[in-house]
């Protein structure tokens, strides 16, 4: 017993404080315990379920569409209703072969997903493009194929594929189920073409003005309709009078005019549609004049562009007609050149559309035109829209 007045014997109780204290660390470390063994398994359950598959739209082929998804390395997310509209993931491509022959037999093996009976017969390369990617070390290609049958092209009917250090990362496209059409024309494309200039000269209230410099063709294509096809010959004609550059669509079976339209639709203003370095195709701003259709943007408020501003001169060196710097007035509108190689603006070249129906779609340097021109135009329209309104 301690004698000394006024103290008293606590060490019993120290005791127990420090045998809770333990407890309760023991019972914390356990709980973290668990729940770092219970993440553990919510992670691999994640594993488990592998990469993750988003379905947009009501595929009949779903039992396909699912077979393709599990075959991408990473996420998948594709876009389908009868045909697949858009397709992302990572699919992996037989190295031992072209890019762009691998990607058919890739579409070839999930045929009933694609909706096609036979892809190898059905697509065609239309072109292959290597799209610079200045972030990255490798850079992406794009390959652009045209639907066939028969041999015979599908009317605007394409589909893209963009492969990205040997594996697909998308395929997209407007394409069409297989037909099932005789693509044997009782035409000839001869006749077409006189089908079409009846017409013509009938739409002219005489006889048409065929331009000399362009001779009227004539190109057999499956035609696709709101509801079937019809084999058809696209006729193309130039003429002063009525004035226009046309696309007439003249039935291969019964020559009756299924429909035409003029690629020239007025001088002005246009609004058509590009083909960016990734594949995409957006809407942009274009300007028609006299001598064809330009890639300045003439449907923003910023721009003033007359149709005098264009002159067109003929470069004897290549023989294309080009737009340059001091033949054509800017007049504060957004507008697409090419400096063709070159460091200085002596040579630069306005881009402009070479079929005349405001689809810049045909690849190479037209492809960067493009998206010079949307991008330029998405700024614009970032700050017209959202930085100052009240500036209308």
């Amino acid at each position: 017993m301690d004698k000394r007045k006024g103290v008293s014997d606590n060490s019993g109780g120290a005791v127990w404080e420090v045998v809770v204290a333990v407890l309760m660390v023991l019972v914390a470390a356990v709980a973290f315990a668990q729940q770092a063994d219970h993440g553990k398994d919510k992670d691999k359950n994640k594993e488990n379920q592998g990469p993750r598959h988003v379905i947009h739209g009501k595929p009949e082929n779903r039992h396909a569409i699912d077979m393709l998804l599990d075959e991408s390395l990473d996420d998948a997310e594709v876009a389908a209703e009868d045909t697949i509209s858009e397709l992302k993931g990572r699919f992996k491509l037989d190295k031992s072969k072209p890019e762009e022959e691998a990607a058919i037999d890739f579409i070839d093996r999930h045929r009933n997903a694609f909706g096609l009976k036979n892809p190898r017969g059905e697509l065609r390369v239309l072109r292959k493009e290597e799209i610079k990617n200045h972030t990255k070390t490798k850079n992406r290609t794009h390959t652009l194929f045209e639907q066939v049958f028969n041999g015979v092209p599908i009317w605007n009917k394409r589909l893209g594929v963009t492969v990205y250090e040997g594996d697909i990362t998308d395929i997209g496209g407007d394409y069409s189920l297989t037909p099932d059409i005789n693509t044997n024309p009782l035409l000839t494309p001869t006749e077409a073409i006189e089908k079409a200039i009846a017409d013509l000269n009938e739409e002219a209230g005489g006889k048409a003005d065929i331009n000399g410099g362009f001779k009227p063709t004539a190109e057999l294509i499956i035609y696709p309709t709101a509801k079937t096809f019809k084999l058809a010959y696209l006729v193309k004609i130039s003429t002063s009078k009525p004035y226009g550059a046309w696309n007439y669509y003249v039935d291969a079976k019964d020559g009756s005019i299924i429909n035409s339209e003029n690629t020239i639709r007025h001088i002005g203003p246009v609004n058509g549609s590009g083909l960016l370095l990734n594949g995409n195709t957006v809407n942009i701003g274009l300007y028609g004049a006299s001598s064809g259709i330009y890639l300045a943007d003439g449907t923003k408020h910023m721009g003033n562009i007359q149709p005098g501003d264009f002159k067109v001169f003929v470069n004897t060196t290549t023989l294309d007609d080009t737009a340059t710097l001091d033949r054509f007035k800017i007049n504060g509108s957004i507008s697409a050149w090419d400096a063709n190689g070159s460091s200085g603006t002596s040579i630069a070249t306005l881009f402009y559309d070479p079929n005349g129906d405001g689809i810049i779609d045909e690849g190479g340097r037209l492809t960067s035109g493009v998206n010079m021109l949307y991008n330029f135009s998405q700024v614009y329209d970032f700050f017209w829209n959202r930085v100052n309104p009240n500036l209308r």
